[in-house]
């Protein structure tokens, strides 16, 4: 049986339309870890680095121009700021459990970065029990919230961390105090 050539064209623009959206959702999923994982790792020089005349001496503006000159974009000092913002607002992304084809590539680097082989997954049991990733940045781990907001729990962050896009946390970073930016967080999902 074949198709008709309005049946085979209306398949073939949901076949398109269904992977654009797939593709869309992914590049924005792996941009987020991207960007807090390079503000995650701009907190732990911060407060654990041996190099305080670097972190004295306009670490943002140097890492923007370095990593620019590396050819890594999206890196300006702004950005920089924005990414470091955003880890330390949100530390509880990094107990969400990350999937999709590029999850290679944030275990092999945070497994450098600690020289500890990474677990398969890196979704927690519970909020007490942080992946193991989670211990390259202990600056962030003692930021975890223990705040009233109870129905916070590691779906909650999951949902935010695979449902919000990179934008959406930058301005949600702005509000305070967290009640603030909790209700528009729930408003926003």
């Amino acid at each position: 049986m074949s198709l008709a050539y309005p049946a085979l064209l209306d398949h073939l623009t949901q076949v398109h339309q269904r992977t654009h959206r797939a593709a869309v959702t992914a590049l924005s999923q792996a941009t987020t870890w991207r960007n807090w994982l390079i503000g995650a790792s701009i907190v732990e020089y911060e407060q654990a680095g041996s190099d305080r005349a670097t972190y004295g001496d306009r670490l943002l503006e140097r890492l923007s121009r370095d990593l620019t000159q590396r050819g890594v974009t999206a890196c300006t000092e702004r950005s920089l700021r924005q990414y470091r913002q955003i880890s330390l607002t949100y530390p509880e992304l990094a107990l969400a459990p990350v999937s999709g084809p590029w999850l290679a590539a944030i275990r092999q680097s945070v497994s450098a970065e600690s020289g500890e082989a990474i677990r398969q997954t890196l979704s927690a049991e519970s909020r007490d029990e942080s992946p193991q990733w989670l211990a390259s940045f202990p600056s962030l781990r003692s930021r975890l919230p223990t705040s009233d907001l109870t129905w916070r729990d590691p779906g909650f962050v999951t949902r935010l961390a695979q449902g919000l896009t990179w934008s959406h946390l930058v301005e949600l970073a702005r509000l305070d105090p967290p009640l603030k930016r909790a209700f528009y967080e729930v408003q926003t999902l």
